[in-house]
Parts: structure tokens; sequence; C-alpha cells
């Protein structure tokens, strides 16, 4: 995980007792997040990895404003994600890019065109390629890559094993 916001510097992270269950169709619960409490000073670079269904995906949804923790607390920056109303959430999930090392890029896509899809739909206040490079750099991809998606990235990961992902501001 590396929270950096528009000028590249970093963005200081803090879950406390954060907690997270969901329910199977059966109605069972299941424990996805169990009273995690992190700190991640601004510009660190944390890996977020272990086996499947330990809880990687759910903790950066709930730190990216896609999902909500059942308690508990997340701070982003100054900006307390866990108080906001849904409007308030939608606008903080503006300002998050997500960045998954497998099955999440279009094929067809150059990996320019992979970071500038989700922006594309948006008008934005800033140079939507020239902040697609400084993504690239920022996870090490080739920036003048006409490449497609599996010559550039780990996404020919087997089935079964664990995966990582980036949150970027």
């Amino acid at each position: 995980m590396s929270i950096t916001n528009g000028d590249g510097s970093g963005l200081p992270v803090s879950l406390s007792e954060v907690s997270k269950t969901y329910r199977t169709g059966l109605g069972t619960p299941v424990c996805a997040l169990d009273d995690v409490t992190l700190e991640v000073a601004a510009g660190q670079i944390v890996a977020v990895s272990g086996p499947s269904g330990s809880g990687k995906s759910t903790l950066l949804y709930v730190v990216g404003g896609m999902d909500r923790p059942d308690r508990g607390s997340i701070r982003v920056g100054e900006q307390e994600i866990t108080s906001l109303g849904d409007t308030q959430r939608a606008a903080y999930r503006h300002q998050v890019g997500f960045v998954f090392q497998r099955f999440h890029l279009l094929p067809a896509l150059t990996s320019l065109d992979n970071v500038l899809a989700p922006v594309m739909p948006y008008r934005v206040d800033f140079d939507k390629a020239g902040r697609a490079r400084d993504l690239q750099t920022a996870v090490a991809l080739p920036v003048n890559s006409l490449h497609k998606r599996d010559p550039v990235s780990g996404c020919a990961t087997p089935p079964g094993s664990s995966h990582t992902g980036q949150l970027t501001w």
C-alpha cells in the first residue's frame, strides 16, 4: 500500500481497531478484519500479502472508501473517512486509485491506456496523460510502453496464489 497525493508526496494512513465481518449466503459470519490497528507513515510503502481469504482486499477496500468497516476508525491524511456520508465517500473515492496485480487490466489496451481508462469519463483539473505517466513511474511500469498487459505486469499470476494491491491518492 502506498498513499500519495497529487504532488507525489505521501499521506499518512491510520487504522484504529478496524473490524469488518461479512455474512455468507447462509448467514454465517466471516471475519475479514479483526481489530486491525495500523500506522503507515507519509511516503512509506507497505506490502499487503497473504493467503486467499486473509483480508487483504477488504483492508484495501475500507481504506479506499469502497466499503465501510463495522467498527473502528480510518484516517487518510487529515480526513477521517469512516465518518463520511455516502456523497462525501463517493467524492473521496474519486481521489483514490487502485493498482491491482492481476486480472484488472484490459488486455486490448496499452499500459498507459489502462491507467488512463478510469479517469477518462471525468472532467478533472489536471493533465490526465501526465498523471497517468506519473502513476506508471510510481509503480515501475515502462512509461512509454506500447505493450499490452501481459508483458509489463504481474497479471499472469497463477490462479489460487495470493495477490497484493496498491492504493494511490
